[in-house]
């Protein structure tokens, strides 16, 4: 049977060693959350991107371990720049999931605006856009 991207996502970072994730469920997430929902990977509900990257980077912090934090990109994801930029000052492994609706505005907006900023402290970054490209780019992650 095959397996979907979210499927394949939750099955690598489960693999890496992640134990929870924090984040906001939204419209461009619910596939993902939905497989977390049967999964071992925890979902810990926050109400803000900023609060997810923080909790998400403290816990990695305090435990040297590999935590997640996801939410859906927009102007609210700029806020997870702030948890994700102090992550990095910290040394703090922290994998951030940042969805997406599919537009020309939107990729334009990803590309100028959050890309530009998260490529400045972030170790790996990339977008995907073809559901067939995640197994390799999960691979190159791991």
């Amino acid at each position: 049977m095959s397996k979907n991207v979210s499927e394949v996502i939750v099955e690598t970072l489960l693999q890496a060693g992640a134990k929870r994730c924090y984040g906001i469920v939204g419209d461009t997430i619910n596939h993902f959350t939905n497989v977390l929902s049967t999964s071992d990977l925890k979902w810990v509900h926050v109400r803000h991107e900023e609060v997810d990257a923080l909790a998400a980077g403290g816990e990695s912090y305090l435990t040297q371990e590999l935590s997640v934090c996801a939410g859906t990109t927009g102007s609210g994801s700029l806020h997870f720049l702030n948890g994700i930029f102090e992550s990095h000052r910290n040394g703090a492994p922290v994998f951030m999931i940042a969805s997406k609706r599919d537009s020309t505005f939107h990729k334009k907006w990803i590309r100028k605006n959050f890309m530009n900023n998260v490529r400045y402290f972030a170790s790996v970054s990339h977008i995907l856009i073809k559901h067939d490209a995640s197994p390799l780019l999960l691979y190159r992650l791991h």
